[in-house]
């Protein structure tokens, strides 16, 4: 069990909550990460990644499309904080492409993701880094602070139903223990809506019509 404040739902270390001019009294929380554990299809596999799958109705391909595309994150954002970017498609591993981020409580910021798997069809993930050239209150808290080591990845497999969307939320490569104070960035409940908005997104207009009526 670790003790931390949080700003907004992200937990913040001692160190910054002293420096954000915050009342620790006001934000602190407990935060307690807990192992590997399976339940109704939400995993979390160890105590420094969090994994949820569900199963799709559309083929690979077509999901596959829609989450190598950086300009469709923001519509399957399940966080809240994804405002877009002029990115175009991802189409190799080693690729990068900037998204525009956002909290109430933070303001804007920006974040360069490297594109770190690629395999057309079954497997895409990133990593993710503050952009520091991109002027904004985030880049001014964490100016000390040695970002990036986390990342997000999605694996497809065909099913006779669909296909299993697999999310991972990676934080193990953190190397700095402030930022790793901050980790993990997203909750499994905000990874399980962006698997829920996925589905959504890729079936079938006749089967989103049948639903609404």
């Amino acid at each position: 069990m670790v003790r931390l404040g949080r700003l907004g739902g992200v937990a913040l270390a001692p160190w910054l909550v002293s420096r954000s001019g915050l009342s620790a009294s006001v934000i602190s929380v407990t935060v307690v990460i807990r192992r590997g554990r399976r339940r109704r299809g939400i995993e979390m596999t160890d105590e420094k990644q969090i994994e949820v799958r569900r199963v799709v109705q559309a083929p690979p391909d077509r999901v596959f499309a829609l989450v190598s595309d950086p300009k469709q994150q923001q519509v399957i954002d399940g966080s809240g904080m994804l405002q877009g970017t002029t990115s175009g498609p991802v189409t190799a591993a080693g690729q990068v492409f900037t998204m525009e981020m956002c909290r109430d409580d933070l303001g804007p910021w920006r974040t360069i993701n490297t594109v770190t798997e690629f395999e057309p069809g079954t497997v895409i993930g990133w990593a993710p880094d503050l952009d520091r050239s991109h002027e904004c209150q985030v880049a001014q808290m964490l100016a000390t602070v040695t970002t990036g080591g986390h990342t997000y990845a999605y694996g497809l497999h065909g099913t006779t139903e669909g296909t299993e969307v697999r999310l991972v939320y990676d934080w193990s490569g953190v190397t700095d223990p402030d930022f790793e104070a901050l980790c993990p960035f997203v909750s499994r409940e905000q990874l399980v809506n962006t698997l829920d908005r996925l589905a959504d997104a890729v079936r079938p207009a006749a089967a989103r019509t049948s639903d609404d009526s």
